[in-house]
């Protein structure tokens, strides 16, 4: 009996981990990681989920939140993981005045 409850522990465990690190949506992962690094508070969490969520939309879809997930999983300080999210920002505002001026140039050619 405690063999099958030792390794229904390591399969939770084991289970937990795989989810966090891999399953767990990118917004998720992304503030999470925020947190540990900056020491938000976790009312904070839903907000930054939001926040990353139109980020993501606004940036370009799954390509952007996949390198804005990998930047802030690889940081080691508060710094570097408020810059991914500063590129990620800029990157997506660069995208929408290239789309804004394509539209535009459209309008203007009839």
């Amino acid at each position: 009996m405690l063999k099958v409850v030792a390794v229904l522990a390591v399969l939770g465990v084991g289970g937990y981990f795989v989810w966090s690190k891999y399953l767990r949506p990118p917004e998720q992962r992304t503030c999470a990681k925020i947190q540990s690094l900056c020491g938000e508070k976790a009312d904070k969490l839903d907000k930054c989920e939001q926040d990353v969520a139109e980020l993501g939309k606004l940036g370009g879809g799954a390509e952007s939140m996949k390198k804005l997930d990998t930047c802030v999983g690889n940081s080691t300080t508060c710094g570097e993981a408020i810059g991914c999210m500063a590129g990620t920002g800029f990157s997506a505002a660069g995208r929408a005045m290239g789309d804004f001026l394509k539209g535009m140039g459209k309008a203007l050619e009839h």
